[in-house]
């Protein structure tokens, strides 16, 4: 793509890690500067986080592919830089939490949300925007950083009173039934398999990760791996297409029980997290690593993928016919709300942390459904 010689390249860059800690460096330091900067001579804690959110957005819808290589490949750097860049990226995400924290402190949040989930939900976000949003849309940078705040803003507020009853943030949990096939010992193998490339894939990434990793870390040899599938390639597909299928599932298990729209939606969304973080790796290697397929495969994932957020569009969309939900921004934004509300969440999530995949889904179920709720009319 630059009209250079490999060897050229090397005048440059002494290597493709070295290549891409300087992207990732550039980037955390233009999101830093940013923040920084949006706060000088405002006062207002609100304010404060308002100017913080809209400038840190802009700043990297500026530069999208710099910034989605840092949110996403900085995994790949050698442990000693990405302790190095992890330094950086801590002062802006102690600045984003200490400015989130402020406003709460002044009535302007919600008081049920411990302040940390405000600033993961808005990391969430922005990082995930990177990945869908695109410059020759239907909006300027700057008017889709002012939705995303809007939208972010709405969930988290203490202003909207009457929205609150909305989603409370709970106890209960949503407990989705078990999806899982028979548990005999072909099933428990080929499981182990998937489970085990779906937890390299995602750590090392896939282009990184090797068949003969794979085997070993299951205790046999290379070609013993080729008696359960067909080769790496073959292994992505079915992690891939298993994901999607088991998600799909769940958040139709999850609406059939629905009351109203508002419940749908509702449920959706608990439904949405809770697959994504009960199968963690296997998500997190779908949504990352689908690039590397080809052919068939490929266009079969695809489909299936289109078929989910069609169906996440159209529980949506039943919502917003019923005045449910508010009608000033597509369809499409409120779904697209969703999943980058949500997604990156599987990137960051403990398992033996203090929420279940129930819990942190029914958090984020009361920051997303109030913030696309239905203004309340004025009577």
């Amino acid at each position: 793509m630059l009209g250079l010689q490999q060897a050229s390249l090397y005048h440059h860059v002494a290597s493709k890690e070295d290549l891409l800690f300087e992207i990732c460096r550039a980037a955390l330091a233009e999101l830093l500067t940013a923040a920084e900067s949006s706060l000088i001579g405002i006062t207002d804690p609100l304010e404060r986080l308002k100017h913080l959110v809209r400038a840190a957005i802009s700043a990297q819808l500026r530069n999208q592919k710099t910034h989605a290589t840092m949110a996403f490949e900085l995994r790949s750097v050698s442990p000693v830089r990405r302790a190095e860049l992890l330094a950086v990226f801590d002062r802006y995400r102690e600045l984003a939490r200490r400015v989130i924290g402020d406003a709460q402190a002044a009535g302007a949040l919600r008081a049920d949300i411990e302040p940390r989930y405000f600033a993961l939900s808005l990391w969430n976000i922005m990082s995930w925007v990177l990945l869908w949003y695109r410059p020759d849309g239907a909006f300027t940078r700057d008017a889709l950083a002012g939705h995303i705040l809007d939208l972010w803003l709405n969930g988290v507020s203490a202003d909207r009173t009457q929205a609150w009853a909305l989603c409370p943030v709970s106890t209960e949990r949503d407990v989705l039934p078990n999806t899982s096939t028979v548990d005999d010992g072909s099933t428990r193998t080929a499981d182990r398999v998937l489970d085990v490339a779906a937890s390299l894939f995602r750590t090392k990434g896939y282009d990184s990760t090797t068949a003969r990793e794979i085997a070993a870390v299951l205790g046999i040899q290379k070609a013993s791996l080729y008696h359960h599938t067909r080769g790496k390639g073959h292994l992505l597909y079915q992690i891939c297409t298993d994901s999607l299928a088991g998600m799909r599932r769940d958040a139709e298990t999850a609406v059939a029980h629905s009351t109203t729209p508002l419940d749908k939606v509702r449920r959706l969304a608990v439904a949405h997290v809770s697959s994504l973080l009960r199968h963690q790796d296997q998500h997190a290697t779908s949504l990352l690593e689908q690039r590397a397929l080809s052919g068939d495969e490929c266009t079969s994932v695809v489909a299936l993928r289109e078929s989910h957020e069609q169906m996440v569009r159209g529980i949506i969309d039943e919502g917003r016919h019923a005045g449910a939900l508010r009608s000033d921004l597509p369809v499409g934004i409120l779904a697209l709300h969703l999943f980058s509300l949500t997604n990156r969440s599987m990137l960051w999530f403990e398992p033996e942390g203090p929420l279940s995949p129930e819990r942190l889904g029914d958090l984020f179920a009361a920051m997303y459904l109030v913030g696309i709720a239905a203004k309340p009319s004025i009577q």
